[in-house]
C-alpha cells in the first residue's frame, strides 16, 4: 500500500518570499542548503506517512476544522538558527506565539489524532535553509553572531494547505494536495 508523507501548513505569500530572498541574499557565503522559494511554508501539523484512503478522511476533517476558525495574521520577528540549544541544524524565520494559530493547531491535532493537546505552546516558523553542520560549526564566532537577525514581517492567514513531501535533500518538493479556507 502506497503512503504519502503529508503536512498541514500555511502558505507564504509571494510578497514575503521576495522579501526573504532579498534578506538572505547577503548571506550567500554561508555553508547552508537554501530552500527553494516554492518550498517555504509554516508547518502546522505533520500527519505522517498516510495511505490515500486515510488522506481523504484527514482532508475532510481538516476542512471542517478550518471552516470554524476565522482568518488571522502571524508576525515573524527574527531569522535564527535552530535548535536554540545545541549545534545549528537549520536557519529559520521565527514568529511570535499566536493564540489563533495555537487554537487551529490544537483543533487539527485533536480532530486528526484524538489527542488532547491543551496547554502546549506553538511558535510559527519557516525553514529557510539546512545547515552544512561541520562547515557551519567551523565558522568564526563573529559569523555566528549575526543570528538572531531581527525582521518584521506580517503574514495574513486565510487558508491551510495539505502538502505532500516528495523527494529528498535538494530535490525535495512540497506539493499542494488541497487547500482549506478559514472561516
Amino acid at each position: 500500500m502506497d503512503e504519502r508523507k503529508l503536512y498541514l501548513g500555511i502558505p507564504i505569500s509571494g510578497q514575503v518570499k521576495t522579501r526573504l530572498t532579498q534578506t538572505v541574499a547577503r548571506w550567500g557565503d554561508l555553508p547552508v542548503y537554501w530552500e527553494r522559494p516554492e518550498n517555504l511554508f509554516v508547518p502546522v501539523l505533520f500527519l505522517g506517512f498516510v495511505t490515500d484512503e486515510n488522506a481523504v478522511w484527514m482532508a475532510e476533517a481538516a476542512s471542517e476544522v478550518c471552516s470554524k476558525i476565522e482568518p488571522f495574521d502571524i508576525t515573524f520577528l527574527s531569522i535564527t538558527t535552530a535548535p536554540e540549544d545545541g549545534p545549528a541544524k537549520s536557519l529559520r524565520l521565527v514568529g511570535e506565539e499566536s493564540e489563533p494559530l495555537l487554537t487551529l493547531r490544537n483543533a487539527l491535532e485533536r480532530e486528526l489524532s484524538g489527542k488532547t493537546v491543551d496547554g502546549k505552546r506553538f511558535r510559527p516558523y519557516v525553514t529557510l535553509a539546512k545547515v552544512k553542520r561541520q562547515e557551519f560549526s567551523a565558522l568564526k564566532q563573529e559569523k555566528h553572531a549575526i543570528f538572531p537577525q531581527p525582521v518584521s514581517v506580517s503574514e495574513p492567514v486565510s487558508s491551510i494547505i495539505l502538502y505532500e513531501s516528495i523527494g529528498a535533500g535538494a530535490k525535495r518538493q512540497y506539493l499542494t494536495m488541497d487547500e482549506f479556507p478559514l472561516g
